[in-house]
């Protein structure tokens, strides 16, 4: 379970958001409007949830089994408060969870984390982060720090490949945040496919992430004197020419804020 934080700061997935479409931030973080209930978002914060409650009882009794880690993410999808206005019926959402979890679950519990140590405190699972970047407050949530290591969990539709790891803006903030190698763990979605992947980026590829992150809060808190917040650009992969207005928040609350 996520701490509130009650004071303004940033997170890599403001940074992201804003450098992704701007007018998205401004619906999103300005005006507070909620984002449409999709799928795909959901499925990845029902596993999330399954994978926390999995690694706090590895502290304790060794970890949950593949099929208990679904089910806890089950209960999680079904308590979601906006679950009833899915894109999707609650029990198709409840077979394509299973569906696209259960296999790369079990492959992760079964193969690739025998060759990660476990987390040795429940403070270690979803640990804030509390630190400046610049001199900008900012806030991470790693789900899980170990000895060695730092890893997110990623439930994605194909593996991200190395380059991409290598510049993730999140790996490398945790890495300078923390001081420890920060990495993805993998779950592909339908497949008995799990990985780690850790991000090992030269002191050089670091300042530019660091320089880019910094340079994109300054985009931020200018747009917020400013008051202007442009869309994304017809090219946009996520958007396709800022069809956001459907596809991230709700019509009507759209048209009301328009």
């Amino acid at each position: 379970m996520r701490k509130q934080i009650d004071y303004d700061h940033f997170s890599i997935s403001q940074v992201n958001e804003f450098a992704r479409c701007a007018r998205y931030y401004y619906y999103h973080r300005i005006r507070g409007m909620p984002l449409r209930p999709l799928y795909d978002l959901a499925s990845g914060k029902a596993l999330h949830a399954g994978l926390e409650e999995h690694n706090k009882e590895r502290v304790k009794h060794g970890g949950l089994r593949p099929r208990q880690i679904l089910e806890v993410a089950v209960a999680n999808l079904e308590a979601m408060p906006d679950v009833s206005e899915l894109d999707v019926t609650l029990g198709e959402a409840k077979d394509q969870l299973a569906k696209d979890s259960l296999p790369p679950t079990a492959t992760y519990v079964e193969s690739t984390e025998r060759d990660l140590p476990a987390p040795t405190s429940d403070e270690h699972v979803e640990k804030l982060i509390e630190a400046k970047v610049g001199d900008r407050p900012f806030v991470a949530y790693i789900d899980v720090q170990l000895p060695d290591r730092l890893i997110d969990y990623k439930l994605l539709g194909r593996r991200k490949s190395a380059t991409e790891v290598l510049r993730d803006p999140q790996l490398v903030l945790y890495r300078h945040l923390v001081g420890l190698p920060a990495g993805f763990v993998q779950l592909v979605r339908g497949r008995e496919q799990a990985d780690y992947a850790e991000a090992q980026p030269s002191p050089a590829i670091t300042a530019g992430v660091l320089n880019w992150i910094i340079d994109t809060v300054k985009q931020i808190e200018a747009a917020k004197v400013s008051g202007i917040w442009p869309r994304c650009s017809p090219v946009s992969w996520m958007c396709n020419s800022c069809v956001f207005f459907n596809r991230c928040f709700r019509e009507k609350e759209v048209e009301n804020a328009a």
